[in-house]
């Protein structure tokens, strides 16, 4: 099925029903006004590097670069701004480079190649992003809590207790790529938190803390 806004053109839209039980659209956009999208089995993209996070945008007090962490603006309301010291307290997510769902005041996006501006950059809410990190705090190992360092912007591993952005995918350096310590990009799984080594739930699900180096707890 064709639609024209002219009648000289081809077409601008297109509906095609395939012979495998697949309906496709061809279209720059699509927009769904009014009712809800309910997508019962598995969302795929045929892109090679598919887009596997959800983002939001948000004003920012100053550019944001992607992958960089932001945090909340306390001078200006409902604003971002990029991490500026180690074990900041607001830490509001990652700057998406490129979100695989984007949400808007005027709807939802999905697909990769979304529109970026580093005033109002895409935040990522949850799944996995490149985040900028240093190795400020030490080798980052997959699996480390990644806190804010002092370079802004940037990440690094958590070792003592503050809030976290997320878990690193990715080790950096990672073995055997010849990369430098520094500054550079890992993949990092978003999860805001609250890390502290001093407290754990043990396997039979107690509360376990460390004592003080004096051997005294602190609470």
């Amino acid at each position: 099925i064709d639609f024209s806004n002219d009648c000289c053109s081809d077409y601008d839209a297109r509906i095609i029903l395939t012979g495998d039980e697949t309906i496709e659209f061809q279209a720059a956009n699509v927009r769904i006004v009014g009712y809800n999208l309910i997508i019962d089995g598995t969302c795929t993209s045929q892109s090679a590097d598919c887009a596997v996070d959800l983002a939001e945008f948000y004003p920012a007090s100053e550019p944001i670069e992607k992958g960089e962490l932001v945090v909340a603006d306390s001078d200006n309301k409902e604003n971002i701004k990029k991490s500026s010291s180690s074990y900041q307290l607001g830490i509001i997510g990652i700057s998406s480079t490129d979100p695989g769902f984007l949400l808007s005041d005027t709807g939802a996006r999905v697909g990769k190649g979304q529109p970026y501006n580093p005033m109002k950059p895409n935040v990522a809410l949850a799944g996995r992003v490149p985040l900028k990190v240093s190795t400020e705090n030490g080798e980052i190992k997959i699996g480390d809590p990644l806190t804010s360092s002092s370079i802004p912007g940037g990440a690094m591993k958590a070792t003592k207790a503050g809030p976290t952005v997320g878990k690193a995918l990715e080790g950096y350096p990672s073995a055997g790529s010849g990369q430098a310590e520094g500054v550079g990009k890992i993949l990092t799984f978003v999860n805001i938190s609250w890390y502290d080594p001093d407290v754990q739930i043990s396997s039979a699900g107690e509360l376990t803390i460390a004592p003080a180096a004096d051997g005294d707890f602190e609470v």
